[in-house]
């Protein structure tokens, strides 16, 4: 894929974000098992959110997306540990209806980027004929676990 998102002529969009808190930092234990989101990650999700005041490209549900995370992080932080914030503040924006449809992440990191430069869109792809996504066929199983023959385990 040569390092390039797969853009296919598609509409995009691009945020420039302060770093989220360290993974560590991102929940807060409440109760025997029960967690909640810390306040330092409330802060920042409601720091970036005044972003929505942009004009943000908002996918339709269902379409198939892609997000791209130059992550400004240096080495004692995890390169991996801005995904998952960054996937859930976009669709805090609005900007991906749920995180589950988003089929491709890419995260760099780029010490010449301030924060976090976050861009997406739809991903163009072709189906396979005959094919639906288990989220969307409502004869399908429901469950999370799919349609499996366990027979054969």
């Amino acid at each position: 894929m040569d390092g390039q998102p797969p853009r296919n002529g598609g509409p995009i969009s691009a945020l420039t974000l302060p770093p989220p808190p360290s993974a560590n930092q991102l929940h807060t234990p409440i109760a025997a098992g029960r967690m909640v989101k810390s306040p330092a990650y409330r802060r920042w999700i409601n720091s970036c959110s005044q972003a929505s005041l942009l004009p943000l490209l908002r996918l339709e549900r269902g379409a198939p997306a892609w997000v791209e995370i130059h992550a400004g992080i240096d080495r004692r932080r995890d390169l991996d540990n801005t995904v998952k914030p960054v996937c859930d503040l976009l669709q805090v924006l609005h900007a991906i209806p749920d995180d589950r449809y988003i089929d491709r992440v890419t995260a760099t990191r780029a010490p010449e980027v301030l924060g976090l430069r976050v861009t997406w869109g739809e991903l163009k792809m072709k189906r396979p004929a005959g094919t639906t996504d288990r989220f969307e066929n409502p004869q399908k199983d429901r469950s999370g676990y799919g349609n499996y023959n366990t027979e054969s385990c």
